[in-house]
């Protein structure tokens, strides 16, 4: 019976690989989170208002597309606000708008468009995310640990078959059981 675990070099290969592995593992950046997707179909002038929350301190990228349906919109605008201020407006379709909140907080975002062409009719889109600031906690601790434990398993079998390839067991007879006929 052969052995299966790495030896010399190769363990040493093995090990450096499972390290390389780890650490990419515990750098993983957290990625933004979205908060508010919303598409709208517009008829003539309408104003929509849109609830959402910014969940700590971070960044928030609002994006406001013009989807052109059936034409392009005549006028298409945003605002996002907190409970006591403007915190930024969008004028321009297919643009964006970023804003940094220091905490929790409850935003809403509140959209004119006018429809235009021959049907009066038109579509938009709002997209909000948000990043977290600072920088990304990683997680060491959940690749590393996976990795020194299967390591630590690794080893554990190694040393027994080696073990037991150099030290092979005798048979022990239970002598209570066995009866003389």
């Amino acid at each position: 019976m052969g052995n299966a675990w790495p030896t010399g070099r190769y363990r040493q290969a093995f090990a450096a690989g499972t390290l390389v592995i780890a650490s990419a593992l515990a750098s993983v950046p957290a990625e933004a989170t979205v908060v508010l997707a919303e598409s709208t179909s517009v008829s003539a002038l309408q104003t929509n208002a849109y609830l959402f929350s910014a969940p700590g301190a971070g960044t928030l990228d609002v994006q406001l597309d013009d989807l052109d349906f059936s034409a392009p919109l005549d006028t298409l605008m945003a605002s996002i606000n907190s409970p006591s201020a403007v915190l930024g407006s969008l004028s321009l379709p297919n643009d964006n708008l970023l804003i940094t909140v220091n905490g929790p907080l409850q935003l809403s975002a509140f959209v004119t468009a006018q429809a235009g062409g021959p049907l009066d009719l038109g579509a938009y889109s709002l997209d909000v995310t948000f990043t977290a600031a600072g920088t990304p906690v990683p997680l060491p601790a959940t690749g590393l640990l996976l990795c020194g434990g299967v390591g630590l398993l690794g080893s554990i079998g190694w040393g027994w078959r080696r073990r037991a390839d150099t030290h092979p067991e005798v048979p022990v007879r239970n002598e209570s059981v066995m009866c003389a006929v």
